[in-house]
This record gives structure tokens, C-alpha cells and sequence, in this order.
């Protein structure tokens, strides 16, 4: 189980990309029900065949989505990065959860009831409109990302999320190590390859001279040149 740390307050929600645009009131109104929990590493969000009681959204770590087939063999489906939702579909249309979802690493998730999210919907339908903007968007945001996986090249994804990752709390600096929070296996099923073809892209940045390796560190050595390979410049 996860441990349940306390409520969300109306600012923090706003963090999220589906509640971005919400009024104060509105936020404040779907806060009270929203839970923050805490998970370790290799924890049990919820498992296939529960009851999808309410929706998740990643705010730190990373988590697997996956299906057990009959023979107990493990299907793996995505990776959930952080400001992702998960869980969503089985609640809007009443299903158990057709998947498991476990933790990666050490997560932080929110847990937003359905009642109280039903409600909400029922009785504001600005709230019902500035949900759907957010959906619309998102869903153009995810459009793009699969265009990169099928056109760019596992360096060039790899630097992109590099870039994206590290400069969640800022631009990224050149000479700064950060760090990789999610196993390699993760990563590289985010990333659209193999672990072992991971390692190869980020032993030939490493050979570059980019970036250099440390386990999960990696420091930016050129970030001119890691820009320019990500189309940024």
C-alpha cells in the first residue's frame, strides 16, 4: 500500500497539466478530495482486475503499466512518466483496471477519487469544457512524441529526453551532473529500445563527448551540440 502523506493543496493541483487553466474555486473544490501517497520501489499501485475507483497522476519517479498473461508471464505496456495519467480510461468507462500498475523507483502519485471527480463534471460544465482543452492538447502533445519515436533516431530521442528531463526545475547547464531517475529497463521502454541498445546510445554520446556516464549520472558536457542534435538549435 502506499503511504497516504496528506492533501493536495489548490496550487499544487494546478501543477498538473489537466487542472492547468481551472479557476481557484474550481481547484480548490476538487483539492479537498484529492490524496497524495507515496510508494517505494517495486510497489503494487493497483493490480489488474481491481476496481477503477479513481485515477492516478505521476508527479515523481516513474511507473510500469503492464498485463499478466495466464501463464504469468509479464506484458509490458508503457511507462508512465511524471505529470502522466494513468488509470483514467478503465474509470471513465466503468471498467475494472485492465492492467497492473507498479512503481519503478521511489513514486509520488496523486489519487483522484471518481465520485468526486463525476461530480464535478456534473455540475460545472466550465470545469467540463477547460478539462477537455486540457485532454485536446495533451493529446496533440502525445501525437508529436510518437512522431519523434518513429523518425528520429534513439540518440536523438535519448537527447531529447535528456533536455526534457533535467530541465524540469530550470534550463539544463552545461557542466552540471544530473540524475536518472528510472531504471534503464524504463527508460528504455519509454524510449521506444532495448536496454542493451540504450547503452550503446549513451557509450556513443559518452564517446562524443556530450555527456558523460556514471551509473544513473550523466553530466552535460556540450550542450550546444546536444541541442543541436535534439533540433533545438
Amino acid at each position: 500500500m502506499g503511504e497516504v502523506r496528506k492533501r493536495v493543496s489548490a496550487e499544487e493541483l494546478g501543477a498538473c497539466f489537466l487542472f492547468q487553466g481551472l479557476t481557484a474555486e474550481q481547484r480548490a473544490n476538487l483539492a479537498r478530495a484529492v490524496v497524495r501517497k507515496a510508494y517505494a520501489r517495486a510497489r503494487i499501485i493497483f493490480a489488474q482486475g481491481a476496481e477503477a475507483d479513481g485515477f492516478y497522476v505521476l508527479r515523481s519517479g516513474a511507473v510500469k503499466v503492464f498485463r499478466s498473461t495466464e501463464d504469468g508471464r509479464e506484458a509490458a505496456l508503457h511507462v508512465v512518466q511524471p505529470d502522466d495519467l494513468f488509470g483514467a480510461a478503465a474509470m471513465f468507462m466503468g471498467f475494472a483496471f485492465p492492467a497492473s500498475a507498479q512503481t519503478l523507483s521511489r513514486s509520488e502519485v496523486w489519487f483522484i477519487p471518481r465520485r468526486a471527480f463525476f461530480d464535478a463534471l456534473a455540475r460545472d460544465m466550465d470545469f467540463v469544457k477547460r478539462i477537455l482543452a486540457n485532454f485536446a492538447l495533451r493529446l496533440s502533445a502525445f501525437a508529436h512524441r510518437f512522431e519523434s519515436l518513429t523518425a528520429d533516431t534513439l540518440e536523438t530521442r535519448l537527447v531529447k529526453w535528456m533536455l526534457g528531463e533535467f530541465g524540469r526545475e530550470g534550463p539544463p547547464v552545461e557542466g552540471r551532473t544530473y540524475r536518472i531517475r528510472m531504471p534503464k529497463n524504463g527508460l528504455a521502454a519509454l524510449l521506444g529500445a532495448t536496454p542493451e541498445t540504450l547503452s550503446r546510445a549513451l557509450r556513443s554520446l559518452s564517446d562524443a563527448r556530450l555527456i558523460r556516464v556514471q551509473g544513473p549520472a550523466v553530466a552535460l558536457l556540450n550542450l550546444r551540440a546536444l541541442r543541436e542534435k535534439a533540433g533545438d538549435e
